[in-house]
């Protein structure tokens, strides 16, 4: 292969991991050198990038995949005494507890900072919470039950009817743009809506580095992953390239 010698080449940080998901990765890590010999499940998928998580599974890490049947009720199968390993992106914290302290399980919560801010503030918002995030992804699972939440699917936004004041809070690798679009939307069927944001910092800085890019950029190269294990694209992936309107990834 040849090389244009005279090709510029931006670097558009932030690179690597985010804090989330170093700490995972490192409380996975611990599980297994506390635990070298035991099976250990991660619950839910510990992040959203097939090639990330195939050393855990080839290290013997079991994946009870969110995508595969109720977490809870999977959960109530293992073992008593297990080694869990709870994922980077939330989960119903009461059920997980009441199944883990009735069962002895072993406990690495990995749940990002980020995320227990955003369920924080759901808990706190005294008032409905219009939470645009899928529906299907574990953030969204994470506080599904909770009286004061409405699910906004992007893929699918409806606005049922609700008397104010309303909050709105995004999943936290939700896209600018098209969340911004629904904050507009909320804002124009009820009114007195308060933004409450949600996105985590390394989201936003992505996605606002590859908007401001040079307009004569030929080609983006993102060093992340196409499909998730638990089969949907990764979030943080995803967004970044709907920024530009990409046709293809790397």
């Amino acid at each position: 292969m040849r090389y244009n010698r005279s090709m510029q080449v931006l670097r558009l940080p932030p690179f690597g991991y985010c804090a989330g998901v170093e700490r995972a990765f490192s409380l996975a890590k611990q599980a297994r050198e506390e635990h070298p010999a035991a099976p250990i499940y991660l619950v839910g998928s510990l992040i959203h990038n097939e090639l990330a998580m195939k050393p855990l599974l080839e290290d013997g890490f079991i994946l009870l995949d969110e995508h595969d049947g109720d977490l809870c009720s999977r959960m109530e199968r293992l073992p008593n005494g297990a080694i869990v390993v709870y994922s980077a992106h939330g989960h119903d914290k009461a059920a997980y507890d009441a199944i883990a302290e009735r069962k002895h399980f072993v406990v690495y919560d990995a749940t990002c900072k980020y995320i227990i801010d955003n369920i924080y503030k759901i808990d706190s918002f005294t008032n409905k919470i219009l939470f645009y995030c899928q529906s299907n992804h574990l953030e969204a699972v994470a506080v599904r039950g909770r009286k004061n939440v409405i699910i906004i699917d992007p893929n699918n936004p409806e606005f049922p009817p609700l008397e104010g004041p309303i909050g709105f809070l995004r999943q936290s690798s939700a896209e600018e743009a098209a969340s911004n679009a629904a904050l507009l939307e909320a804002k124009r069927v009820y009114g007195d809506v308060t933004d409450l944001d949600g996105r985590c910092p390394s989201t936003k800085l992505r996605q606002t580095n590859v908007l401001n890019a040079p307009d004569d950029i030929d080609l983006f190269v993102i060093v992340g992953s196409k499909i998730a294990p638990t089969r949907i694209v990764s979030p943080n992936s995803q967004r970044i390239r709907i920024q530009r309107r990409m046709s293809s990834w790397f």
